[in-house]
């Protein structure tokens, strides 16, 4: 089963379309924001010490059905690489 319809998915389209660059970048971050909020509350307050272990616990339920954990792994060092050397610098 396709949803929508072809003709509503083209309304749809030219609806998106017809916004400037600056709304559909506005309405991105938007739901962005949305996503993330929802993610968050999911996450119990007893499950992470630091900010970045929040954030990189974010960052694996955002992206799980992106990256195996293997491929993860690398890219959750460079977040705590940089995270610390954003702290080393503040």
């Amino acid at each position: 089963m396709k949803d929508p319809t072809p003709s509503v998915e083209s309304l749809y389209h030219d609806m998106l379309m017809s916004r400037s660059p600056a709304e559909r970048v506005r309405m991105a971050c938007s739901m962005n924001a949305s996503a993330r909020a929802i993610i968050r509350a999911g996450i119990p307050d007893d499950s992470w010490e630091t900010e970045i272990d929040l954030r990189i616990e974010i960052f694996r339920r955002f992206y799980r059905a992106d990256f195996t954990e293997a491929e993860m792994e690398p890219i959750v060092a460079k977040i705590r690489a940089h995270a610390e050397k954003r702290r080393i610098e503040d």
